[in-house]
């Protein structure tokens, strides 16, 4: 039913990134989740605007439709005890900073073991349902608590972009009235004629190679931005040291000279983990292909 449920979500809003929240229980580790609920969908950003503000605005506009929600589930004796979120992630395009935030609410506040359920709707069109369940790893969970993201602090914890996440395994179940019911119905006759052998590639490996190339052009700009963020600090510390040297005490020189600190390199591993899905999907999709050329070749 919750599985039904997110992919209603999905259809009815096939142009727009969908959310919502997962409800169950953690029995024995095992998180089990039995109902779901949309979140509303919220307006597109304003060009120009500021990012920070206009998600605090999203993620209180959506904590006070599900306090709402919960509470009128609550009233019905429903399950409303919130173990996770779900996301659309079209292409596989899930490493933004809205999941970072959404794990960081189901799984560090109050010691809580929620998951973030990613769903895949392109893979929808090719016949697979795509669920994937994810966590924060130990070293990033710590990291994140600690709220620093410099170059020392990555080595410290080894952070690298696959090392951000941990993917958990998802068991689909059914109830025992939804499975006799699919038993009793009849199979219908195949009517699909053979096919012959297509050889051409498959209409995704555009796509990915599209986001692919574009996820890798952000990730450009971004260290682009590092880069100078790095020269700007080396360049202050020179002058630090150049009054230090002249006599000034360092107390001093730090007070007329300002040394910005280093940026978070966050969005940085975020980009590369995205690519990283990207190339994935790009050589998932080739890789029919290129068996079926091979395969031509045999005949």
């Amino acid at each position: 039913m919750v599985v039904i449920k997110i992919l209603k979500h999905a259809l009815d809003f096939p142009t727009s990134d969908i959310t919502g929240q997962l409800l169950g229980l953690d029995l024995n580790g095992t998180l089990e989740v039995s109902d779901s609920f949309p979140l509303p969908a919220l307006p597109p950003s304003e060009r120009g605007a500021d990012e920070e503000k206009e998600r605090a605005a999203h993620r209180a506009a959506h904590a006070t439709y599900s306090a709402e929600m919960l509470r009128a589930l609550k009233q019905i004796s429903a399950v409303d005890s919130v173990v996770g979120a779900y996301f659309s992630s079209p292409s596989g395009a899930f490493f933004k900073p809205s999941l970072i935030d959404a794990v960081a609410l189901y799984q560090s506040v109050g010691g809580r073991k929620g998951v973030v359920l990613v769903y895949d709707p392109t893979k929808s069109t090719q016949g697979t349902v795509s669920l994937r369940a994810f966590r924060f790893s130990s070293n990033f969970a710590d990291a994140y608590a600690k709220g620093k993201f410099d170059t020392q602090s990555l080595i410290a914890h080894q952070l690298t972009p696959s090392t951000l996440l941990s993917e958990l395994p998802v068991t689909l179940t059914s109830t025992s009235l939804l499975t006799a019911f699919l038993s009793s119905l009849p199979s219908a006759p195949s009517t699909t004629p053979n096919q012959p052998l297509s050889l051409n590639l498959p209409s995704s490996l555009l796509s990915s190679l599209q986001h692919t190339s574009q996820s890798l052009d952000d990730y450009r700009r971004e260290s682009d931005s590092l880069s100078y963020n790095a020269r700007d600090i080396a360049r202050q510390k020179a002058k630090v040291e150049q009054l230090v040297h002249s006599g000034t005490s360092e107390e001093e020189a730090r007070r007329i000279v300002r040394v910005p600190e280093e940026a978070s390199r966050l969005n940085g591993l975020l980009m590369l983990g995205q690519a990283d899905e990207f190339a994935k999907g790009m050589a998932g999709a080739a890789g029919g292909g290129v068996a079926r050329m091979y395969a031509s070749t045999q005949i």
